[in-house]
């Protein structure tokens, strides 16, 4: 009897499972579908009716591919915005490459921000607070270090900022390129529970899921809830600020 009831309940738990797959798998492609249609009918758009960007981009010790991650952001088809690579201390590492970045690119406007600040108990938003006091633009766009991105990112991205309804645009992340057990595993983290659950959520229950390391939004909007200020002291700033 007890066999029995073990074998029902692990088919059970295994149905459910497999539902649950199979429902994260329509909602990525039924969001990636969308995006691809949108984003051709975009295209006629007039690129000077998109408003400046300011990129924040905090930068603690050396990510792989750092150089190339950020050397990304410097090729985007867009008419207006400014980059601001933010650290700590001078004697970090990522501080070269930073720098090294900009020289490559002086075409582009880069600022390697060097400024210390202890207000709070998150690391990020400790970097990320002196960069948005600099930024020049009213919509800024916080992105990790680890991230790289295509041309048309900053377009595609900030296209929806038009609709004054829209307060924030976050961006599903994909992980490629392991080179450790532990990125390989961070990856398959985040193409598989991370991009199923955060599609899922949004097409079946229309609850968004911010995803920090890619986060555009207006000043105006974000001082509103209380800027980083806050958020200082919260580990998961992103989940609180798309709250």
């Amino acid at each position: 009897m007890m066999d029995h009831i073990v074998f029902w309940l692990f088919a059970l738990l295994s149905a459910l499972g497999l539902a649950g797959y199979f429902f994260q798998v329509v909602a990525v492609r039924s969001k990636l579908t969308r995006n691809k249609k949108t984003a051709r009918s975009s295209q006629d758009e007039e690129l000077l009716l998109l408003s400046p960007v300011s990129v924040i981009k905090p930068l603690k010790g050396l990510d792989d591919n750092l150089f190339d991650n950020l050397s990304s952001f410097c090729t985007q088809e867009y008419p207006g915005y400014e980059i601001i690579f933010s650290l700590q201390d001078a004697n970090d590492p990522a501080y070269k490459v930073a720098q090294k970045v900009k020289d490559r690119n002086p075409e582009c406007d880069i600022t390697v921000l060097v400024e210390h600040c202890s207000a709070g108990l998150n690391p990020k938003v400790n970097n990320l607070m002196p960069a948005c006091g600099r930024a020049k633009y009213e919509q800024i766009l916080i992105s990790d270090s680890n991230v790289m991105v295509g041309n048309d990112y900053l377009k595609e991205t900030a296209r929806h900022m038009r609709d004054p309804r829209v307060g924030l645009v976050t961006n599903i992340i994909r992980g490629i390129r392991a080179r450790s057990l532990g990125s390989l595993l961070e990856n398959l983290h985040l193409n598989s529970f991370i991009i199923g659950s955060v599609c899922f959520f949004y097409h079946y229950l229309h609850r968004p899921w911010v995803i920090g390391k890619s986060m555009l939004m207006r000043k105006r909007d974000f001082e509103a809830i209380g800027g980083f200020s806050a958020v200082k002291d919260v580990l998961a700033e992103d989940y609180v600020i798309g709250k």
